[in-house]
């Protein structure tokens, strides 16, 4: 497999999905679980930012701090707190800057039948 100069494989390597590595056991969990890891963080902050309202640079970056700050007995809990207050957040803004519309995209409730 590809290895970087010191003999090592990069963290790219071990992400990448490729035929090519023979990876041990270990190593096919480890790149499982930071790939769920990605896309769970990926979609949480898609959640949290309410289609857009508010930036997901602003959502990543109040959930990194919360979790960097927090102490280690309370930081679960207090990155879901953050999360949350970060939703509640963006959902005042966006009933702030477009009103009652655009929150009923999938569904028509006043179709005729």
């Amino acid at each position: 497999g590809r290895k970087n100069s010191h003999g090592r494989f990069t963290f790219k390597d071990i992400l990448q999905k490729s035929d090519k590595h023979q990876h041990n056991v270990v190593t096919t969990l480890l790149q499982s679980l930071f790939r769920s890891i990605i896309i769970l963080t990926t979609y949480t902050c898609k959640w949290a930012s309410v289609r857009g309202a508010l930036p997901q640079p602003i959502v990543v970056l109040g959930m990194s701090t919360a979790a960097l700050c927090a102490p280690k007995r309370k930081r679960v809990v207090t990155v879901l707190m953050t999360l949350v207050l970060l939703r509640a957040f963006g959902e005042a803004l966006h009933g702030y800057v477009y009103g009652n519309e655009d929150w009923e995209d999938e569904f028509d409730y006043d179709h005729e039948e």
